[in-house]
């Protein structure tokens, strides 16, 4: 999901014409530092990480539908009842030949 996250938001900035070494990602996170910083921050840095954050939303959302379908495909009969059963061995005669 980081990964994600940076991909996303690097191609954000970048698509809305602000260097990503600019940026400090504290800044970015901390709504109070963004305020005291020299320049406010710029509404499209603000939308750049919203949509980042939008896009690892969307990813998990799309991992939990496909493991809700695996679930739902699984078989319906208990795992335990699946397992092979142990060979049967023949019992032991006292006293042995």
């Amino acid at each position: 999901m980081g990964v994600i996250l940076a991909a996303a938001l690097s191609a954000n900035l970048a698509a809305a014409g602000v260097d990503a070494n600019s940026v400090a990602l504290g800044e970015l996170i901390n709504p109070e530092s963004a305020q005291t910083a020299a320049g406010a921050l710029d509404t499209a840095v603000q939308d750049a990480l919203a949509g980042a954050i939008s896009s690892v939303f969307v990813a998990a959302l799309v991992a939990s539908v496909l493991v809700l379908g695996v679930t739902a495909l699984a078989p319906r009969e208990r795992l335990a009842r699946r397992r092979p059963e142990a060979p049967q061995t023949a019992p032991e005669t006292p006293g042995g030949d």
